[in-house]
């Protein structure tokens, strides 16, 4: 079951902060931040909490050129070993679930970060499911007003003090008893765990964050139904592969996923581009052009009607062979230096070549990509050196940046869908694990206000 409890937050004195109300960490070093951090607790900026709480939160930001506004509670989250995460088996509630594998650069990142700041800066993303816990709009008996100020970058966070007794003890026996999801901060779950085993290699009994605070990790719990969030894709781009061929590529990939190719329906880049064959058949590419051609097609449409390549490409027992993307299909954009290709495939055509997969994860794309594409056709594996790594495998959060590296010689990029918040809790109780970024879960939570001391 998984355990939440309060904490003694180190806090920005807002009369004190820099007129950005948080300390920015993107441009910073775990030694630089360790020095700026002690220099912030000498000129009393940054102050312990004088007792231990919980925090409610609003926070409101724009993201993707929309208001957003999530709420929900900062605390402790007791660290489970990692036997104790995700297996095979589906999940009972009260149980913190992961849908996806850390990156190796990511883990050892966060490592060598705790090492030296000895402190938590950037709480983890859990999502729990059930009726949403209610939070104060305004300071009610048991809640006292924290702070109230500007974060980054266009970003506005409420936080509420929870310090009852009795307020804290239906919180944390709320959460107790939910199936959590955490969404975002794998890496720093990953990392947090180890330099706990480092400690000690016993068994860890529950132990108090003053006892323990290796023990314990600062999340944000927030509903899995909160209107704020939002769910982006994570774009893989392959490159290093000495012999990769177009079409070869092509060749290989349709027996298993329909082919078209989209290029012409697409903006083209200017006649002065530098990259002339991206110039005579490759996309202006962006977020809305990516979009449009994910999306399922009306039937009327014609743009991928059935060629006689097509028609012969993928014969499967019982399933019609119809190569307009419609809703339940899986479907990817592959831009390589000569073309843009979108695949897709159907319902029931990954059971056989993926027979030893869950069927609740066969028809992800992401899950299609890595176990055929990348592993059977590109034999790329899933392994330390390939994936996790990073040596042929990279990942992009805009489309943009992922076309980019094929113009600057990467093989092929892949454009995905994003995996959507229920698919996620679903796959999560399945106990499945998906490949390195699979999910991006936005907005984030709160990042340089608050801080846990784990040393």
């Amino acid at each position: 079951m998984a355990v939440i409890a309060p904490f003694r937050a180190l806090l920005l004195d807002l009369d004190r902060a820099s007129s950005d109300g948080a300390i920015d960490l993107s441009q910073t070093s775990p030694s630089e931040f360790a020095v700026r951090l002690s220099d912030l607790r000498g000129s009393g900026t940054l102050i312990t909490d004088t007792q231990p709480a919980i925090y409610a939160f609003r926070q409101s930001s724009t993201f993707d050129s929309h208001p957003r506004t999530t709420t929900g509670l900062l605390a402790l989250l007791h660290l489970e070993a990692s036997s104790g995460l995700n297996s095979s088996a589906p999940q009972e509630s009260g149980c913190l679930l992961r849908v996806q594998h850390s990156l190796s650069a990511s883990i050892r990142s966060e490592i060598e970060f705790l090492c030296t700041a000895r402190h938590q800066s950037a709480p983890a993303l859990v999502l729990y499911d059930g009726a949403a816990i209610a939070l104060p709009t305004a300071a009610p008996p048991g809640y006292s007003i924290c702070q109230k100020h500007a974060c980054h970058k266009n970003v506005a966070l409420d936080l509420w003090r929870v310090t009852d007794a009795d307020a804290i003890s239906q919180i944390t026996t709320a959460i107790s008893t939910r199936s959590l999801v955490l969404a975002s901060g794998h890496a720093a779950y990953d990392a947090a765990l180890a330099l706990r085993d480092e400690t000690t290699s016993a068994a860890y009994a529950c132990a108090s964050p003053e006892q323990a605070p290796r023990d314990w990790m600062m999340a944000a719990f927030v509903h899995d139904a909160d209107p704020g969030l939002i769910s982006r894709p994570v774009h893989r781009v392959v490159s290093g592969l000495e012999h990769f061929e177009t079409g070869e590529f092509v060749r290989i990939t349709r027996a298993n996923f329909f082919f078209r190719e989209v290029s012409r329906h697409m903006r083209h880049l200017p006649p002065t581009s530098p990259h002339p064959v991206l110039a005579a058949n490759g996309p202006h590419f962006d977020s809305d052009v990516a979009a449009r051609l994910l999306a399922a097609e009306e039937a009327t449409s014609t743009v991928t009607a059935v060629t006689a390549e097509d028609a012969g490409a993928r014969v499967v027992p019982g399933v019609a062979r119809n190569s307009r993307v419609e809703p339940g299909d899986v479907v990817m954009l592959a831009v390589t230096r000569d073309c843009t290709y979108r695949l897709h495939s159907k319902p029931g055509w990954a059971d056989t070549i993926l027979a030893h997969i869950p069927p609740v994860e066969r028809q992800l794309d992401v899950v299609q990509l890595h176990k055929i594409i990348l592993e059977k056709v590109l034999k790329i594996s899933e392994s330390e050196s390939d994936v996790r790594e990073q040596r042929h495998v990279t990942f992009h959060a805009e489309p943009t940046e992922a076309v980019e590296q094929v113009r600057l010689g990467a093989n092929v990029a892949f454009i995905l869908n994003p995996l959507g918040l229920e698919r996620l809790r679903e796959v999560a109780l399945s106990g499945a694990v998906l490949p390195p970024c699979s999910i991006d879960v936005q907005p984030l939570p709160p990042k340089g206000v608050i801080f846990y001391g784990i040393a």
